[in-house]
Formats: C-alpha cells, structure tokens, sequence
C-alpha cells in the first residue's frame, strides 16, 4: 500500500486518500474499512510532566475482520490503536468526519492553530 508522506513523516490526514474496501485475493468479496477521526492521547516518559497543549487531534483506519470485529490500525505510529486512541466520528474519509467546515470572510493573513489536552475524568465525577 502506497502511502501519502509529506517531509518524510506520514500525516494522518493523508488515509483519507488510500482507506477504500480493500479486494480479497482470488474473490469478489472485499474487507470493509473505514476512518476514524479523534484525538490521541500522548503520555509523558516516567518521571516527566504532562506537557499541556501536547496532545493532538489525530486519524486512523479501522478494518472489518469478520469474527475479530472491527480492528482499528493507527498507520501513522504504526501501532494497533489503544486507550489513548479517542474515537470521535467514523466514516467513508475525512469529508465524512471533518471537525470543523466553513468558510472565513475578511482580509488579511489568517493563521489557525491548535492546542489539545487530554485528561481522565474520574467516574465519581459523571456519576458512573
């Protein structure tokens, strides 16, 4: 599988160009996929702070395996996607999940960025 990259990092924004039905050798039948959009969690090496701001919005795929279920796969750190793996939407791609979607009316040079914090609510909190 070809892999979009830009600078030599994958960004996870690229899936969106290569998470289709993948076709099964020898068959008609295909694996459904899907992309997942949420935020990742980072968590700091033992004995360092959290940094605030570190975490980050984030995508990954996920695969339908028939009895293993849905099976979510993170290309970007190439890892299985975890706990710190936060799934907010699902969809075909990134026009079927896209955060934010608008348009911006003015002059001038306009700059967005973006700080997300991650933390753990403790269930006593939300009456779980």
């Amino acid at each position: 599988m070809l892999t979009p990259r830009e600078g030599g990092r994958v960004r996870c924004e690229s899936h969106r160009l290569v998470i289709r039905p993948v076709p099964l050798f020898s068959s008609r039948r295909t694996i459904p996929a899907r992309y997942v959009s949420g935020y990742l969690r980072t968590v700091p090496r033992p004995g360092e702070a959290p940094i605030v701001g570190a975490d980050q919005s984030h995508a990954w795929v996920a695969v339908y395996l028939g009895a293993a279920g849905w099976v979510e796969l993170d290309p970007t750190n190439d890892c299985l996607a975890s706990e710190d793996h936060i799934p907010i939407a699902r969809g075909r791609d990134y026009d079927d999940v896209v955060p934010v979607k608008g348009v911006i009316l003015g002059g001038g040079d306009h700059r967005l960025t973006v700080s997300v914090d991650v933390s753990e609510v403790p269930r006593a909190a939300h009456g779980v």
